[in-house]
């Protein structure tokens, strides 16, 4: 028996390749493009710059509705939670719901809504800066092109140029 695990360990170790020692591996993924936001009425969020002008963030700091994403009551009804948003210029409920704002208990569009209106969308000074770049200068935030509350991500526009010239390196993301 002890003959016959020891031939099957043997054979595991020829066939089998070896794994690098731990301080052989290297961190796959170049870091620089780790996003610290900073909201303007509320705590700030993380994304990751893909390069093109694309930051990826997750959907639920952005939105009246996703700010209470983990309470059980929501300021919004059923009915005014748009599951998806998109800058596409469609007439469709999420389009419509990224111009509103909630005044009392009242929707406005947000061009025509008073200082003491909660803004659905909440992109008001709203930036990104890249610190582990070497250089954190903010650059602000630009339009919402997709977010999606099932799946929890958001896609904006920021200017590209501003975010490569403090070298960030864009990630490289798979369907992984």
């Amino acid at each position: 028996m002890r003959l016959a695990l020891a031939a099957l360990a043997l054979i595991l170790i020829i066939t089998l390749p070896g794994l690098p020692p731990a301080h052989a591996q290297k961190f796959g993924a170049d870091i620089t493009s780790l996003a610290a936001i900073t909201l303007a009425d509320s705590p700030g969020a993380l994304g990751v710059y893909l390069g093109h002008g694309l930051l990826l963030t997750p959907w639920h700091p952005w939105t009246l509705d996703g700010a209470y994403v983990s309470s059980e009551e929501s300021p919004l009804s059923p009915s005014q939670q748009a599951v998806a948003y998109d800058a596409d210029s469609a007439d469709d409920p999420g389009e419509r719901v990224l111009s509103m704002a909630v005044c009392g208990a009242a929707w406005t569009a947000s061009a025509e809504a008073g200082p003491d209106c909660t803004p659905f969308a909440r992109l008001n000074g709203a930036t990104a800066a890249f610190p582990l770049a070497g250089n954190a200068v903010p650059v602000p935030v630009g339009r919402l092109l997709y977010a999606s509350r099932d799946a929890d991500i958001a896609l904006f526009e920021i200017d590209a140029g501003a975010v490569e010239a403090q070298g960030v390196q864009p990630a490289r993301l798979s369907l992984i």
